[in-house]
C-alpha cells in the first residue's frame, strides 16, 4: 500500500491510504453494518436544541448578542471550497466562545462531487485517495484551532447529481476515505449534505463506513431531525447522532444584531 505524507504548516500526519483498485466500489443497496464510534476512551460529546451556522465566524461582539437566543454554532474551518474569509477565526475566538457557553460544530469544506459546478472538484477516479487526504488536512486546521481530538469534524458535500452513479459511487468512495481516516486519527467523522443526495446515498450504501453522524439539509421548516424515512431511516445515526438544516438563509436579530443565516436542530455531536 502507498503511504501519504502530508506536512501542512508545522504539523504533518502520514497515513496509509489503499489503492483505489482494492477498494469496492459502493452501490446502493441494503444498509452496511460498519459505522465510527466513538474513539477509545473519549467521550461522546453532544447537543440538543437550536443552532445556527453562517458563511463567516462573526465578531465576538455578535456572538454575545446572539447567545441570548443560541447556544451552538457552526464554524468553517478550512478547504479549497470555503467561500468566505474567516478574519475572526482563530484558537482565541474558539476560547471566547466556548466559555460564552457556546458549542461548535466544526466543518471542512473541501473538493465537491465531480459532477458538480464547483471550482475544486475531486477526481473520480481518485475519489478515496483525496477522501483520505482532505481527512489529514481537516485534522490540521482543526489542531491549528484548538480542537482537540475525540471531537466531530464534518464534511460538507454539496448537492449533486445523484443519480449518476458514477458521480454517485465517487461521493460515497471519498466519504468512506474521510470517515476512516478521521477514525484512525482520532476524531469522529461528520457528513453535511443535502438529504436528497449524500445522505440518502449514505444511508443505501453497502461496503463503506458511514460517519459516526450526519448533518443533512432539507429545507421542510421542521426542526425535528427523526421520522423521515424517505431520505434517513430511523434504524440509522439514531443515538445522537444527527443535525437537521431545516430552513436556508434568513435574515434574524437577536441583541439588537442582524445577521444572515441558516437554522438548524442539533441533537449530535458538536465541539
Amino acid at each position: 500500500m502507498p503511504r501519504v505524507v502530508l506536512a501542512l504548516g508545522l504539523l504533518s500526519l502520514a497515513i496509509v491510504v489503499p489503492c483505489a483498485s482494492a477498494v469496492a466500489a459502493p452501490s446502493p443497496g441494503r444498509p452496511a453494518e460498519r459505522a465510527i464510534s466513538p474513539p477509545r476512551g473519549q467521550h461522546q460529546a453532544w447537543a440538543s436544541g437550536h443552532g445556527f451556522d453562517t458563511c463567516a465566524a462573526p465578531p465576538l461582539s455578535t456572538m454575545r448578542a446572539w447567545r441570548q437566543a443560541y447556544s451552538v454554532a457552526n464554524i468553517y474551518i478550512g478547504g479549497a471550497a470555503r467561500s468566505c474569509e474567516q478574519p475572526h477565526l482563530t484558537p482565541e475566538w474558539v476560547r471566547a466562545v466556548r466559555r460564552i457557553g457556546y458549542r461548535l460544530i466544526p466543518t471542512y469544506v473541501g473538493p465537491q462531487a465531480p459532477c458538480t459546478r464547483f471550482r475544486h472538484r475531486f477526481a473520480a477516479d481518485r475519489a478515496f485517495e483525496r477522501g483520505a487526504d482532505e481527512a489529514v488536512r481537516a485534522v490540521l486546521q482543526a489542531q491549528r484551532l484548538g480542537i482537540p481530538e475525540g471531537q466531530p469534524i464534518y464534511y460538507d458535500m454539496e448537492a449533486y447529481k445523484s443519480r449518476d452513479r458514477s458521480c454517485r459511487d465517487a461521493v460515497l468512495a471519498f466519504l468512506d476515505a474521510w470517515s476512516t481516516t478521521l477514525d484512525e486519527l482520532g476524531y469522529l467523522s461528520g457528513v453535511y449534505s443535502s438529504a436528497a443526495s449524500g445522505i440518502r446515498d449514505l444511508a443505501r450504501a453497502e461496503g463503506i463506513t458511514r460517519p459516526h453522524a450526519i448533518w443533512y439539509a432539507r429545507w421542510d421548516g421542521e426542526p425535528e431531525p427523526y421520522g423521515d424515512d424517505r431520505y434517513v431511516p430511523d434504524d440509522l445515526w439514531y443515538d445522537h447522532q444527527r443535525i437537521k438544516q431545516y430552513r436556508g438563509g434568513h435574515f434574524e436579530e437577536h441583541g439588537g444584531v442582524r445577521m444572515k443565516v441558516d437554522s438548524n436542530f442539533v441533537d449530535g455531536p458538536v465541539y
